[in-house]
């Protein structure tokens, strides 16, 4: 994993996301669209620096999951602060769309008419819930990570196309990951440290020239991409 010093005056995005997981996916992205590297970014929520001790002993909603997104979102006094004090910063808010028909997620499932077009609606239903809960503040400056249905399914757009189809993305990634990897490679699979995993998993992402063909394979990740991209200087 790369190292740098973190200078407090370089910090250029913050992230809301789900789990440890998702925090390294996405900032492999953010080094392949951005050049963004583990120093210009802070992770919000989940709280990065808990251990797997920690983690452990402590139940979904305290240290991730959509609840805990939502939460950071209505009450965002940190992430105002954070981006007051860095004023061209952009916030990050990922979130998985599979739950979105739990109580307190309440987002409308559309109608299926083809995987391109329920993609683009959940994405865009899903944003505008994210919008709701910020009270619509930073509208300017935020970048919606919606991963249709788990982020699995971006994953999945390093080994196959059209990854949008698939209802159970974690399984079918799971599965693949078994199949495609070699017995070396498998090693990573068996990593406890979350973050270490994807940021392993993911590292294809952060590859520039690499990054635009992986993105035309799922509609919500390419989605995510061309948000970014108003953001590149």
């Amino acid at each position: 994993m790369e190292v740098c010093l973190i200078l407090i005056f370089n910090m250029k995005a913050v992230i809301v996301a789900e789990g440890r997981g998702d925090l390294a996916v996405i900032s492999q992205i953010l080094k392949g669209s951005l050049d963004y590297d583990l120093c210009d970014i802070k992770f919000q929520t989940p709280e990065y620096e808990y251990d797997q001790t920690d983690l452990h002993q402590m139940n979904e909603s305290q240290f991730g999951g959509w609840s805990r997104v939502k939460n950071t979102c209505i009450y965002n006094e940190d992430v105002e602060i954070f981006l007051e004090m860095y004023d061209e910063s952009i916030l990050i808010v990922q979130i998985d769309s599979a739950e979105r028909n739990e109580i307190g997620y309440d987002v409308n499932l559309p109608i299926k008419p083809n995987h391109i077009e329920y993609c683009e609606l959940v994405y865009d239903n899903v944003s505008l819930k994210i919008n709701e809960w910020l009270d619509n503040k930073f509208d300017s400056r935020i970048a919606y990570a919606v991963c249709v249905e788990e982020i699995e399914a971006w994953m999945l757009t390093l080994y196959l196309e059209n990854t949008s189809k698939f209802p159970n993305p974690k399984e079918k990634f799971n599965f693949e990951m078994n199949r495609i990897l070699s017995k070396k490679e498998k090693k990573i699979l068996s990593e406890n440290d979350v973050f270490k995993k994807y940021y392993k998993l993911s590292k294809p992402f952060s590859k520039k020239r690499d990054l635009p063909k992986f993105v035309e394979n799922n509609t919500s990740l390419n989605k995510f991409y061309d948000q970014l991209m108003v953001f590149k200087s």
